[in-house]
């Protein structure tokens, strides 16, 4: 994990393709708390393990018997899957063992898009998507374009108020609606052509509060914009050593 993000390390391959991989399962750790050592061989403890996933491995302490309050396994989990805290397994008299299982980590999975790193609240197809509207003749409509549509009827239909353009027009933009606007710009944004992102200007508003909001006020005066601050710079890289296609860049 970078960044709450999922990185997956694999080794090179002159034919590998840098495509973003659907992640379904991921390796975890678990421990099996209190397990008798005596289930500690290599072949007992697979299967026991194996009653909650797919298991890949023994820790290096489990196997040399180093640490003996629980034995640590490295298990293939599936995203989708609810965790166990505990499982049960038959012993060799034929008694029940209930077990009990620990994992320090749990990945975050989304159930709307279907990705790992990212609970179901913080999905932005959640966030963007409206599932519902009512319609004032007791109807419903669902889905994504909805939205605007129920804007506008809420609009003809006398819910909003009529404000004359040129009374919109005429209206001067602020030094502090700059600044907000500045601020709603996320810090981590690409800079631009000349290197510095929104960050740098929040840092130094001291010092450059008067060249910045002058010029942008300038812009909504007059309506034209400086040549330099409207350039756009499009960086290719390439996906591999020899490119044929458009689709070998990223």
């Amino acid at each position: 994990m970078f960044d709450r993000k999922p990185v997956v390390v694999k080794p090179w391959r002159p034919e590998i393709k840098l495509n973003k991989e659907v992640i379904e399962k991921v390796p975890i750790w678990i421990r099996l708390v209190g397990l008798d050592i005596k289930y500690w061989r290599e072949n007992t403890l697979t299967k026991i393990a194996g009653l909650v996933g797919n298991p890949l491995k023994a820790d290096t302490t489990t196997t040399n018997k180093v640490r003996l309050t629980y034995a640590k396994v490295l298990m293939e989990m599936p995203l989708n899957k609810e965790y166990p805290t505990g499982e049960m397994f038959e012993n060799e008299v034929g008694k029940i063992v209930e077990q009990k299982v620990e994992r320090k980590w749990k990945p975050v999975w989304c159930t709307k898009c279907k990705n790992y790193g990212h609970e179901l609240k913080e999905c932005r197809r959640q966030q963007r998507e409206v599932v519902a509207v009512n319609k004032r003749d007791d109807g419903q409509e669902r889905g994504m374009q909805v939205q605007e549509e129920a804007q506008v009827d809420k609009i003809e239909n006398g819910h909003g108020r009529e404000v004359p353009f040129q009374r919109v027009k005429s209206l001067e933009f602020t030094k502090e609606e700059v600044k907000q606007a500045l601020w709603a710009i996320d810090g981590n944004k690409s800079p631009g052509p000349d290197g510095y992102g929104s960050k740098f200007f929040k840092d130094c508003w001291g010092t450059v509060e008067e060249d910045i909001t002058k010029g942008i006020l300038e812009y909504f005066q007059n309506g034209e914009m400086l040549r330099g601050v409207n350039d756009t710079v499009i960086t290719l890289i390439q996906k591999w050593r020899h490119v044929e296609n458009v689709t070998d860049y990223k």
